[in-house]
């Protein structure tokens, strides 16, 4: 089940991006989450995952809160 969260995720990050339904605020705020989140799995499958993976998560989770805000996300 969670390679099909995975799925979603991406299908709907791609939709996010493709179908420009949400202001440009929210957009920056929902990648700047992706990155964030790409920062985190890269910390947390090195050899020794690092403590810092913590600190990256919560920025994503904060930044999508933010981007997904019904009073700023749509147009």
């Amino acid at each position: 089940m969670l390679w099909l969260n995975c799925v979603d995720y991406a299908y709907r990050y791609d939709d996010i991006l493709q179908l420009n339904t949400f202001n440009q605020l929210a957009t920056s705020f929902i990648k700047s989450a992706h990155k964030e989140l790409q920062a985190t799995v890269s910390l947390l499958l090195e050899e020794r995952p690092q403590v810092k993976a913590i600190e990256t998560s919560i920025m994503a989770v904060e930044m999508y809160l933010e981007g997904e805000d019904p009073n700023l996300a749509r147009r």
